[in-house]
This record gives C-alpha cells, sequence and structure tokens, in this order.
C-alpha cells in the first residue's frame, strides 16, 4: 500500500511540475516551483527506495537466521546469530527479540541457565 502511495505521489508530483513548467513560458517564475516539484518527486523516490531496501534486507536476514537455526537444531544465541549473519551483537540481540515478540521464538530458560548465556528456541523449526 505504501508503494502504490508513494508512486501515485511521484506521479502527481512530476504532473504538477510539468504543468508550472509550461507555465513558466508565460510566467517565468513557475519554473522554480516546477524544479521545487521534481526536486520533491526525486525525494519521494529515494525514500521508497530506502524502505524497499530495508524490507529486502530484513527478509533476507530472516532466511538466513531459519537456516541458521535449522543448522543448529532450533536453538541458538545472540553470538550465533551475530557471527553466522554478519551482524553486531545488538544487531542480532534486536532480530531474535523481534521474533520472540511475534511469538516465533522463546527463550529457553533451562538452556540458558545450563550454558550461561540466553538461548534463544525454535520449536517450530528443530
Amino acid at each position: 500500500m505504501l508503494r502504490v502511495l508513494g508512486y501515485v505521489t511521484i506521479v502527481g508530483l512530476l504532473f504538477f511540475g510539468t504543468i508550472f513548467l509550461i507555465a513558466a513560458a508565460v510566467q517565468p517564475w513557475r519554473a522554480v516551483v516546477a524544479f521545487a516539484l521534481y526536486a520533491l518527486a526525486g525525494l519521494v523516490a529515494l525514500s521508497l527506495s530506502r524502505i524497499e531496501s530495508a524490507k529486502r534486507r530484513a527478509r533476507r536476514l530472516e532466511a538466513e537466521l531459519i537456516r541458521l537455526v535449522r543448522a543448529k537444531g532450533g536453538r541458538v544465541t545472540v553470538e550465533d546469530v551475530a557471527v553466522a549473519l554478519r551482524l553486531t551483537v545488538d544487531e542480532a540481540e534486536a532480530l531474535l527479540e523481534s521474533l520472540v515478540r511475534r511469538g516465533l521464538a522463546s527463550i529457553d530458560m533451562e538452556e540458558t541457565e545450563r550454558r550461561g548465556v540466553v538461548v534463544y528456541s525454535f520449536p517450530t523449526l528443530s
């Protein structure tokens, strides 16, 4: 939905920019407005690109995490994820915590106490 709204916004800005550019033939000051609208359309396009890139990265990380969890028998630590996915410890922890909040993972308290580090369990992937 956001993508469609973004494209509609870009097309609208370009359309009105073109109208103002045509009107600049009669009133030259309108060219400034036209170029401002074109610049705004470019900023919206750049923002959409960054949002899409962030979504692709999140999907890629989750796919890599699923492969790792399966390889590790359904249990991973923050350090396992950070090393395997080339993330910082904070990024790995945030990724795992987001999966806990979504109900896709849980903290295995028994394994955490035994190892001395937080162990995340993925029962459906073991």
